[in-house]
């Protein structure tokens, strides 16, 4: 995809992509070898989206030297958007690994205390949906599991 290099071999290209001399130089404008390459201030450059990485909107002609295009294009709801990436799974093992955490912020969001031994008068489902709240919320546990800001679980 895109640009290729000068060729050595002084031949014929095979498949028919046109014809090479060998006599092609560093200088030399290279001839497009698929009809989707335009003709821009740097060289033929292709304006599709994803031509030159998988963060490339596509859009005007391409820098080889920056690795820039000078304009882009919006991103489409045809293209596809890094955004989406597999879901986080957060497991019991990682918050009780980060149990200190998750014990501070037990006591300043809900005034619990888990060395009173508060946790043995409660269900599971109690300690549940509050270190679910600790997960959906700004919290020191969620910073120390490494979760994005936007993180929502359902555990």
């Amino acid at each position: 995809m895109g640009i290729r290099g000068k060729r050595d071999n002084g031949g014929s290209a095979s498949g028919g992509e046109g014809a090479g001399t060998g006599e092609e130089t560093a200088d030399a404008e290279p001839e497009p070898e698929e009809n989707h390459l335009l003709e821009g201030p740097y060289g033929p450059y292709d304006p599709r989206p994803g031509a030159y990485g998988s963060d490339d909107d596509g859009g005007g002609p391409y820098d080889p030297e920056t690795g820039l295009r000078d304009w882009y294009l919006p991103p489409s709801n045809n293209t596809p958007v890094q955004e989406e990436s597999e879901p986080i799974e957060v497991k019991w093992a990682d918050i009780l690994t980060h149990w200190l955490p998750a014990q501070l912020d037990l006591h300043e969001r809900f005034g619990v205390d888990t060395e009173s031994g508060i946790l043995a008068d409660r269900t599971w489902w109690w300690l549940h949906d509050r270190i679910l709240d600790l997960l959906n919320s700004p919290s020191r546990l969620k910073t120390a599991l490494g979760l994005p800001a936007d993180y929502q679980t359902n555990l």
